[in-house]
């Protein structure tokens, strides 16, 4: 198993996706961060079938985090997307490769 991070900004368009390219990634941690505004924050989980699984949704104060520790195995197609209103906003996701 290998570790993977992703980090970057959130964009408001729903083009914050941590994808599952070749065979299975557990996700193992996601943070949120966004310190200038109100905002909220949703992930969801794409199946490779165009399933759209709603993980979370969240309405947060300017300041606050969010820190999700729970696993999200993905699948070779599958793909986590993270979607905020307030531009701005960074992630930070810890994954590893399994077999």
């Amino acid at each position: 198993m290998s570790t993977i991070v992703y980090q970057g900004t959130i964009t408001t368009t729903g083009s914050t996706r941590i994808p599952c390219t070749s065979g299975r990634l557990l996700i193992t941690s996601i943070i949120i961060n966004n310190l200038t505004l109100p905002y909220s924050i949703t992930v969801s989980k794409f199946l490779n079938n165009g399933q759209s699984i709603p993980l979370y949704q969240f309405d947060l104060d300017a300041g606050d985090s969010v820190r999700d520790t729970e696993d999200y195995l993905l699948n070779t197609g599958d793909l986590i997307e993270i979607l905020t209103d307030v531009a701005g906003g960074t992630y930070y996701v810890s994954a590893m490769t399994v077999s």
